[in-house]
């Protein structure tokens, strides 16, 4: 399909050499950057692969979690709404 696109070139288009070369050189330059891309994804798959590797052998080392991680944390810190409210009246008299 690509050498007759190229073999359809007018012969009356002024300079059908230079066309040509041009359509070449646009094809290569094409396909040098796909087989840049191409590398580039694979580089990033192994490194990808990497990484899971290590998350898995550092969750097979860390204790199980005892408590549910998506809980709030009962530290104290912030109490609630009616005695937060008492307190900050309290301190205003």
């Amino acid at each position: 399909m690509f050498l007759t696109a190229l073999t359809e070139i007018a012969p009356d288009s002024g300079s059908p050499g230079y066309v040509t070369a041009a359509v070449l050189v646009s094809a290569i330059l094409v396909l040098l950057y796909l087989v840049i891309v191409a590398f580039r994804v694979r580089d990033s798959a192994r490194r990808l692969e990497a990484l899971e590797s290590r998350m898995d052998s550092a969750g097979d080392r860390l204790p199980p979690l005892t408590e549910d991680p998506g809980a709030p944390a009962d530290d104290g810190a912030v109490g609630d709404a009616a005695r937060v409210a008492a307190e900050a009246s309290g301190a205003k008299r």
